[in-house]
């Protein structure tokens, strides 16, 4: 067994010495990535308007109602863009980087059925609207304004349908007072 780890060992590393401009290439991607997202997303995210995610339908994009061909090769750009940036989040994840954000950004960019029902999922989590509004209040932009979630965490829904079963039972008991006492 030690045997066999030693020459995976020694394997690795001559697979490293003899691509050590790949690894360094590697490297410099991903802390331009760490970068360019560190310095991005927070830009991304002051510029939305406040009311991005009130509604269940998604805003229609700045580019809809121009020329088509225009329309359709942003929106192709757009999707090629977000697959780049979803492939390069996967190879984050075993090379030194920010994988998860970068997935998560790459997904937001694409176009794909049930999106915006995900994209609600996410951001009507407690802590995801607290740290957007204070990206936000670091911008000096107003706070989000969000939606009443329909689907959130299991343990709002939880809350909010023990708060509609116990308002149905009040309106009951009053409606049964009401019809006995007439």
């Amino acid at each position: 067994m030690i045997e066999t780890l030693s020459s995976w060992w020694d394997y690795g590393h001559d697979w490293a010495n003899a691509n050590t401009g790949l690894l360094f290439g590697l490297a410099a991607a991903s802390l331009l990535g760490l970068v360019a997202t560190a310095l991005l997303v927070p830009l991304v995210i002051g510029r939305l308007p406040e009311d991005e995610f009130c509604e269940r339908r998604a805003p229609k994009h700045r580019w809809h109602g121009r020329h088509p061909a225009w329309s359709v090769t942003l929106r192709v750009l757009r999707d090629v863009i977000g697959v780049l940036c979803v492939l390069a989040g996967i190879a984050m994840l075993v090379l030194p980087g920010q994988g998860l954000l970068t997935i998560f950004v790459g997904l937001l960019l694409t176009e794909f059925p049930g999106k915006r029902r995900l994209v609600l999922q996410i951001v009507n989590r407690r802590l995801v609207q607290q740290t957007l509004n204070w990206i936000r209040k670091r911008r000096g932009a107003p706070e989000f304004r969000f939606a009443n979630p329909q689907s959130s965490s299991r343990k709002d829904r939880l809350a909010r349908d023990d708060a509609k079963s116990a308002a149905m039972t009040i309106s009951a008991d009053r409606a049964t007072k009401k019809n006995t006492s007439s």
